[in-house]
């Protein structure tokens, strides 16, 4: 019996100004009508039933979250009581589901969109399997380009239960590693786990001495403030992963985006003469190679080049696509009112 736990906590820093701390970047419709989480979680249909579905978030999100997830059983809405990176949040929800019967467990991400539905709930049935042979398992995903932000997994041979070998791991890899990684036959971390909640609980015991065993009390019923802190704080790749042994991965063959920042975003926003924009009207001369994100406005350009612009209304963000990953920076000056 497998049930899905769906990570749908973090801030979306990168999609500042449109995401915000009260409402990230997963309780968006950043291009459509479906939010990101109501799409994770019709992606699952098929597969998982929304009575198996759990998911991770903090206590500001929660009231949005059952807004948004009728169907989706109070109790399953897990608030965590503090924001402690990916892996506390995996092994939290991954316990609640062993304690209710859970057999296998898949640990998704809220920030990309995968398309067509069938080949996504395949591979996430391939990776169940090879889980049911007691790896760990994840999805990677086929890459189209040398893709320097991404995490790459280098795949070896066929295993028995199902999947490829993880050889290793490589985290935003300059260009010239991303070409060669390309060329083995590599795949992009997804951040997508599948397997058994007992393996979890004895590998996190082997590297987190007490992990393994608060992971199993939560099994057990004990409130999640009682031993939150026994559970390590850092990410699944990093602190679990990196390194270990029994890794599987397999191929999935859908499309797949991480709409987590500008860059990514604008890739699947309708097109235009001087790039992409969602907006009420674009006029422009001499410009190309813009993001524009401004629903409701009219924006015209002249003789620009490679910019981001999101108006969200109270606040306007005019940024050059290069310059991107210091978004961080930005909120850092802007203070606690503006992220």
């Amino acid at each position: 019996m497998i049930w899905a736990v769906l990570m749908a906590g973090g801030l979306g820093s990168r999609l500042w100004p449109l995401s915000r701390r009260g409402l990230p970047k997963q309780l968006l419709p950043l291009d459509g009508d479906q939010t990101l989480l109501q799409e994770a979680v019709d992606g699952l249909a098929g597969l998982v039933p929304p009575a198996r579905i759990l998911v991770v978030t903090g206590p500001h999100l929660a009231e949005e979250v059952r807004r948004q997830l009728p169907d989706l059983p109070d109790e399953n809405v897990l608030i965590e009581p503090t924001a402690r990176s990916t892996l506390p949040c995996a092994l939290w929800g991954s316990a609640v589901a062993w304690g209710r019967g859970a057999e296998l467990v898949v640990v998704l991400p809220t920030d990309q969109r995968v398309s067509p539905r069938g080949a996504w709930v395949e591979a996430l049935e391939l990776a169940a399997g090879a889980a049911r042979g007691g790896a760990l398992a994840l999805v990677g995903v086929r890459p189209d380009r040398p893709e320097t932000g991404f995490g790459w997994i280098s795949a070896g041979e066929p295993l028995v239960g199902g999947g490829r070998a993880v050889r290793g791991f490589v985290e935003k890899p300059p260009l010239p590693q991303a070409e060669a990684l390309l060329a083995e036959g590599a795949l992009w971390n997804g951040g997508i786990f599948a397997w058994r909640p007992a393996d979890l609980a004895a590998r996190v015991e082997a590297r987190f001495p007490g992990g393994g065993a608060a992971m199993e009390a939560l099994a057990a019923g004990v409130q999640v403030r009682e031993v939150w802190e026994q559970l390590p704080a850092t990410s699944v790749d990093r602190g679990l992963l990196e390194g270990a042994e029994g890794l599987a991965v397999v191929e999935g063959q859908f499309s797949w985006r991480d709409l987590g920042s500008w860059g990514a975003l604008g890739e699947v926003l309708p097109e235009v003469s001087e790039g992409r924009a969602l907006a009420e009207e674009t006029v422009s001369i001499d410009a190309q190679g813009l993001v524009i994100h401004a629903p409701g406005r009219l924006v015209a350009t002249l003789g620009v080049r490679d910019l981001v612009v999101v108006d969200t209304g109270d606040a306007l963000l005019v940024c050059a696509k290069d310059q991107l990953t210091r978004l961080p920076e930005l909120l850092e000056q802007l203070g606690p009112r503006w992220r």
